[in-house]
């Protein structure tokens, strides 16, 4: 197996790990900004390194929640990372662009190093994990596009794409767990929509 791959394995297995210990963490910090945007509009959101969580609701809203969770004796770290984190979003009529960075864990100290950082956690050096929970209005088209990390979709009805270069993808509605998309791996992506019960991938 080449080395590239290895690597690109080892994230995902991190990434999956991570996100499974979000729930049982202690809170998060958090930071916030929201705009109003049409239901029916195209939504784009960009990220370097993390995982973006995209749920829909029935607001004309999109909410993006930067959530930095850590260690509760490492707490100033997580204030850290918030303090790294900038929120910005460039909008049209009918098309928003969301932008997320973190000038911590964007740098290639943290993006380049994989391995590194996979031994340095299980070496219980507790790094904060960064989350951008994205609001968007339920019946939105989403265009997602991540380097490094993951991005999940929950109850968003309109049209999602999304693009992982190392990471993961899912897509899930709350009230049919049993109907779930999910991809993962190096240069993954998907391309779905929740119709009549069930996901419709193109």
């Amino acid at each position: 197996m080449k080395y590239f791959d290895i690597k690109s394995m080892c994230y995902v297995i991190l990434v999956i790990v991570l996100t499974s210990c979000a729930a049982f963490s202690t809170p998060p910090k958090e930071m916030s900004r929201s705009i109003d945007f049409q239901s029916d509009g195209t939504i784009e959101i960009v990220a370097h390194n993390g995982i973006v969580k995209v749920v829909g609701w029935d607001q004309s809203e999109v909410k993006v929640t930067a959530q930095a969770y850590d260690d509760p004796d490492h707490q100033p770290r997580a204030d850290d990372a918030l303090k790294a984190t900038a929120i910005n979003f460039r909008k049209s009529d009918e098309h928003l662009i969301v932008t997320v960075e973190n000038s911590i864990y964007d740098s290639d100290e943290y993006s380049e190093g994989l391995l590194d950082g996979i031994l340095a956690y299980t070496g219980n050096v507790k790094n904060p994990e960064l989350v951008y929970q994205v609001h968007v209005p339920n019946e939105s088209r989403c265009n997602v596009l991540v380097k490094k990390g993951a991005i999940q979709f929950v109850d968003v009805l309109g049209r999602v794409d999304a693009t992982v270069d190392v990471g993961f993808i899912n897509a899930s509605i709350s009230d049919n767990t049993e109907n779930v998309l999910q991809t993962r791996g190096a240069n993954c992506s998907l391309s779905a929509q929740y119709a009549a019960g069930r996901w419709v991938q193109f």
